[in-house]
C-alpha cells in the first residue's frame, strides 16, 4: 500500500523540477554573443543592407565587402588592410611594440629589420630636416603638415615653432662643443677656406670651411 504523502511529494518534486527543453530554451536565451577575434575587425564594422546580406565596412575608407561567400575568412579583409592608403600605417594602440619594416642597405638591397617608434628621435629628425632644408619654424603649425604627420606617425605629438627653434639652437650648441672636443683633442693640421652664399630668405652669409687630418 503506498503512502499518499510520499506520492505526493514525488509529483510536486516532478511538476517542479524543469523539463530537458527548457533547460535547453533557458541556455539558448543566455548564451552570450560571440565577438570577432580577428585582429582586422578592430577596422572593420559589421553591417546588414537591406536584402539581408552581411557586409563589412572599412574604418578608413568606406570599401564594403561580403560576408556571405567566405564563410567567416577574413583574407579579403586583411589583404585590403595591406593597400589601404586611408588607414594609419603601424600599431596605434601601442606605440612602444616594435614591428617588422624592410631597410634600405644599398641601392639593391633590402633588409628586414624591427622598428619601435621613439618620439625624441622623431623629433630630432624634425629638427635636422628643418635646418638642411632651411624650412621656417613655422611650418610645424600648417594644416598639411599636421595632416601628413597624423597619417605617417599618429603617435608623434608635434611641438611649437617656439619649441622647434629652441630644439635647433640646442643642436647648434651641441655641434659646435662636438666640434670644440674635436680641433683640442684629435687634429693637429687644418686648412681653412671661405665662402660666400645667399639663402633661400635672400640672407647673405659667409661660410668657414675647416679641411682637416686625423688618425683615421
Amino acid at each position: 500500500m503506498s503512502d499518499p504523502k510520499r506520492d505526493g511529494s514525488s509529483k510536486s518534486s516532478q511538476n517542479s523540477s524543469p523539463s530537458r527543453d527548457d533547460q535547453t530554451t533557458t541556455k539558448e536565451n543566455v548564451r552570450k554573443k560571440i565577438t570577432p577575434r580577428a585582429a582586422c575587425w578592430n577596422h572593420f564594422t559589421k553591417f546588414v543592407i537591406e536584402e539581408g546580406e552581411k557586409r563589412a565596412r572599412c574604418n578608413a575608407c568606406d570599401v564594403t565587402y561580403t560576408m556571405e561567400s567566405t564563410l567567416g575568412s577574413t583574407t579579403n579583409l586583411n589583404n585590403h588592410l595591406k593597400t589601404c592608403l586611408k588607414r594609419p600605417r603601424g600599431n596605434i594602440s601601442n606605440s612602444k611594440q616594435s614591428e617588422l619594416i624592410f631597410v634600405k642597405v644599398s641601392q639593391e638591397t633590402m633588409d628586414l629589420s624591427t622598428w619601435v617608434f621613439d618620439k625624441d628621435a622623431v623629433r630630432k629628425a624634425l629638427v635636422r630636416m628643418i635646418i638642411m632644408d632651411e624650412l621656417p619654424f613655422k611650418i610645424v603649425e600648417g594644416e598639411g603638415f599636421k595632416y601628413f604627420l597624423s597619417i605617417a606617425c599618429p603617435w608623434f605629438s608635434l611641438p611649437s615653432r617656439w619649441t622647434i627653434r629652441m630644439d635647433c639652437l640646442d643642436l647648434f650648441n651641441s655641434m659646435k662643443s662636438v666640434m670644440k672636443n674635436c680641433f683640442e683633442k684629435d687634429i693637429s693640421r687644418v686648412c681653412l677656406t671661405t665662402d660666400t652664399w645667399t639663402s633661400l630668405q635672400r640672407i647673405s652669409y659667409m661660410v668657414l670651411t675647416a679641411h682637416r687630418v686625423d688618425d683615421e
